[in-house]
């Protein structure tokens, strides 16, 4: 053959020196060639140009006989039939080469960037696996492997299928509207095995009023649109979200904390202030009466309010010694609300008592009609928290009233299912035994009173309580039942006969069964209605809101006006009305006297959400008198 060394065995092509202007450096053969500039310089040997060299790049091919293998840049194919060698592809120049086989209904390929004069080795192994995914209807989603890559759009079910011809350790993504899902692994090792999987985003739903701007960001990303009642955002990463909805000057933001990708929820209440207008010349009970503000468009009766910002909070619970020991099942009472038994019947296990969250109601009049309106704004010009008041106006986040009228139970009162209603009671006696149960609590006073008036009057759009909601335990009955009759009865519960306990949010006989003593509430001998929300009086001494009444002699009958201001409230101010028209409920207003209300066992018509008598002396007592506990929770 020759001496290829001339002499020089020691002497050899691979390094970076080389011999004779060959060498092997960098997997590359290499020669030395002019550069023109009077030095030479080293030039791959047959740097992907052809030209008809014998060195080039080659890819030898190892895959199953009898299979069908392509080897393609995109401009030039090569094809061969697999025997039990491997295949040898002599590429004619660099690039991008993808190589294929086939054998079957089985295929491979590979993807190789071939940028150097050398050999590449590539193995072809069928293998077929199913990997269904779920996500987005319409996102992208790709799988790789690190060298292979799948793509694919998710159909309008949001499910996409790949065909796994490699086995191994896959990762997923998903695109849409400009964010990734999570990227979960899977690892794919079975042929012919499924496998699923799920691919998730973060998304935000804000629920807002209609017309609301709403806009969600963490400082880096901001997302925001114009709310039509709900609406979801898909965020780019995990972190804190400040949510912020505005409309007519009004802002709700939270703060939302993303753990991870899921769906997460978020409610952005703006204060509601919904009202009835009352046109004072109009008898009709009910046709006098129009919804105004935040409460046009709203149809009447609980299911209609229920999940109202006004109304959603109020809720049963039983109330220890001043403190929530569980929430019940509106619609049952003898069950919590998350399931179980309730204790609903022993002093020893709590009252049964109504929680109403701090609310204000506002009354005025022209003269023409009456404007009653009820807020949750907690600070709202012109509007009355002193139903919310312990010490100071407004100082109770909650308040909550008794279920049921209450028994006297060693000198103390309590809220009780199953028992008979105390009667005969003054309303000292009644004071000093709600008081005698611990800080916070009394009797029912007026300021409550008349925001359970306002509250009726807004669900229900009707003075005649007795027609939209229920007769009450007021038709020809001859003596007072026992508490408890409506635990499985819902929150708002009547009927026409009179024979059944009615209850309003809640609160069983609201009218019918017995009276109850309210307190905080006198007449003085001018006939002036003096109140208050604390330090009650038997004579009303002291207390500091005064309404003049504008009469001039003590009154009866069916009402037909009311006083109409937030220290007046829904006491009597003419007897123009009946049964069936204005307010349609018998009330008084007597000279040195204080007050009770709702109606008694055998009080048909007259009975009401408006039976409101300022006629008893504090030491006066009745069989169908009885007392109601509330407790003031004031706020931290």
């Amino acid at each position: 053959v020759g001496d290829l060394t001339h002499g020089h065995p020691s002497l050899s092509v691979v390094g970076e020196a080389g011999v004779h202007g060959l060498r092997y450096w960098n997997d590359q053969f290499q020669v030395k060639i002019p550069s023109g500039t009077g030095e030479d310089v080293w030039a791959t040997a047959n740097g992907g140009g052809g030209g008809g060299s014998a060195i080039g790049p080659q890819i030898f091919v190892t895959v199953d006989a009898g299979s069908a293998v392509t080897c393609s840049d995109g401009v030039t194919e090569l094809t061969a039939v697999a025997g039990d060698d491997p295949i040898i592809f002599s590429l004619p120049n660099y690039g991008t080469w993808t190589v294929t086989g086939t054998l079957g209904d089985q295929t491979d390929t590979e993807v190789l960037e071939v940028d150097t004069t050398k050999r590449y080795n590539v193995t072809l192994a069928y293998f077929s696996a199913t990997l269904n995914i779920t996500t987005k209807a319409g996102a992208a989603v790709i799988a790789t492997n690190g060298t292979k890559s799948l793509t694919g759009i998710a159909d309008e079910s949001g499910a996409l299928s790949f065909n796994i011809a490699s086995p191994g350790t896959w990762t997923l993504r998903a695109s849409t509207e400009g964010v990734d899902s999570n990227q979960p692994t899977v690892e794919i090792e079975t042929e012919g095995e499924t496998y699923e999987i799920t691919l998730s985003f973060i998304t935000v739903t804000i629920t807002a009023d209609p017309g609301s701007t709403v806009t969600c960001t963490d400082g880096n990303t901001t997302r925001s649109g114009v709310s039509v009642g709900a609406m979801t955002f898909y965020l780019p990463n995990t972190g804190v979200w400040q949510i912020t909805a505005t409309k007519d000057g009004q802002t709700a933001s939270e703060t939302l904390t993303v753990g991870s990708y899921a769906p997460y929820t978020v409610t952005l209440n703006f204060y509601k202030y919904v009202g009835v207008k009352v046109t004072i010349s109009n008898n009709n009970s009910e046709s006098a009466v129009s919804y105004v503000e935040d409460a046009v468009g709203m149809a009447t009766g609980f299911n209609a309010w229920k999940n109202h910002n006004i109304f959603k909070n109020i809720r049963p619970c039983v109330v220890k010694n001043g403190v929530v020991q569980y929430y019940l099942n509106p619609d049952d009472l003898t069950q919590k609300v998350n399931g179980g038994a309730a204790t609903i019947n022993s002093e020893s296990a709590g009252d049964v008592m109504i929680e109403i969250p701090k609310l204000g109601y506002k009354m005025t009049t022209d003269g023409n009609s009456h404007t009653i309106m009820v807020t949750d704004d907690p600070n709202a010009p012109g509007y009355c928290y002193r139903a919310h008041g312990l010490d100071a106006e407004g100082d109770c986040d909650a308040i909550y009233i008794g279920a049921y009228l209450a028994t006297n139970i060693s000198s103390k009162l309590y809220s009780l299912s199953g028992k008979s209603p105390t009667t005969d009671i003054t309303l000292t006696a009644a004071r000093q035994a709600a008081q005698a149960r611990g800080v916070g609590y009394q009797l029912v006073s007026f300021y409550p009173l008349t925001l359970l008036q306002c509250l009726y009057l807004i669900m229900f759009k009707n003075r005649n309580g007795q027609t939209a909601l229920g007769k009450g335990y007021t038709n020809g009955n001859s003596a007072k039942i026992n508490t408890g009759g409506t635990n499985a009865k819902g929150m708002c519960y009547g009927e026409t006969g009179g024979k059944q306990q009615m209850c309003f949010l809640g609160i069983e006989d609201f009218w019918g069964n017995l009276f109850w003593w309210i307190d905080g509430i006198f007449c003085d001998n001018s006939r002036n209605v003096k109140t208050a929300f604390k330090d009650f009086k038997d004579d009303g001494s002291s207390y500091p809101f005064t309404k003049a009444s504008g009469l001039s002699q003590n009154l009866g009958g069916w009402m037909g006006d009311i006083q109409g201001t937030n220290e007046g409230g829904f006491t009597i101010k003419t007897s123009t009305g009946s049964a069936t028209s204005h307010w349609a409920d018998y009330a008084s207003l007597y000279a040195g006297y204080c007050a009770f209300f709702g109606g008694a066992w055998d009080d048909g018509d007259s009975a009401g959400p408006f039976r409101f008598y300022v006629y008893y002396a504090a030491s006066g007592s009745s069989s169908y008198l009885g007392a109601r506990l509330m407790y003031k929770k004031k706020a931290a």
